[in-house]
């Protein structure tokens, strides 16, 4: 099981109150957010990601955020995390528009 923190308060309330992410992004993205990280932490393995959820399109980031992985959410949002380099553990970051529109 992967140990997950929370680069911010906000991003841990959205966890673990539906209602507080539905704030923010809104109820379609709450949910899906819930169940990434929820589906991330079930990992023994964050480099397993990309075979388990292949529907998630887990995909490492390019050049600044590079380290970074996104999972898709709904539409155009997604899910940033950081993974350790051990695998075991990783950051939420951020949830995002992905065009910011």
């Amino acid at each position: 099981m992967i140990k997950i923190s929370f680069r911010t308060k906000k991003l841990e309330k959205a966890y673990r109150h539906l209602q507080e992410g539905a704030k923010l992004w809104g109820i379609e993205v709450a949910r899906k957010y819930i169940i990434r990280v929820n589906a991330l932490q079930a990992l023994d393995n964050t480099k397993l990601a990309a075979q388990v959820f292949p529907e998630y399109r887990p995909h490492e980031l390019k050049g600044t955020r590079k380290g970074t992985w996104a999972l898709d959410l709904h539409d155009r949002w997604r899910l940033l995390y950081k993974p350790s380099d051990t695998g075991i553990e990783l950051s939420i970051e951020e949830v995002s528009n992905h065009y910011d529109d």
